[in-house]
């Protein structure tokens, strides 16, 4: 049964390895981004604009500075396509996926001391709260188009 198992295992390694080759040919893997999408409340633009130039500006340039992100980017929506569509993208760019690896233990020390302490960072994310209602958070990856001809052609088997 062990033998089987070991069997099928490397079957499955040789089948499947041209097709992740075929992919990694097409593409080359960049940095990994944090995007969120903010929808602002009605009325409070300028208490937003406000709490993102005071309080989360200097936390990311902070970030920026030690290393934890390489850069970061605030999008304006220039279209609506429904009503709870979302107005800002704030995109957190990290040089790879290990760099997620115990994030909040690195990020927390630096948040509190700019804050003042952990419990002001968590009383102003709450009053951020009033201000804005997160629309959708995920992670992506950048990738760079190759230009070489085996990128073209799936792979042989």
């Amino acid at each position: 049964m062990k033998k089987a198992r070991i069997s099928l295992a490397l079957l499955l390694l040789v089948v499947l390895s041209p097709v992740v080759s075929f992919a990694q040919a097409n593409y080359t893997e960049e940095g990994v981004y944090r995007v969120t999408l903010l929808d602002i409340k009605p009325g409070k633009g300028p208490d937003f604009w406000k709490d993102l130039r005071q309080n989360v500006k200097p936390v990311y340039d902070e970030y920026k500075k030690q290393g934890i992100i390489k850069d970061y980017k605030i999008q304006l929506k220039m279209s609506t396509d429904n009503p709870a569509d979302w107005d800002i993208a704030i995109m957190l760019q990290y040089k790879n996926m290990a760099a997620l690896d115990g994030l909040t233990a690195r990020t927390d020390p630096i948040t509190g001391k700019l804050y003042g302490s952990a419990e002001a960072s968590q009383v102003a994310a709450t009053k951020r709260s009033e201000y804005a209602t997160i629309v959708a958070q995920y992670l992506t990856r950048e990738i760079t188009l190759n230009d070489s001809e085996l990128a073209q052609k799936p792979p042989s088997r």
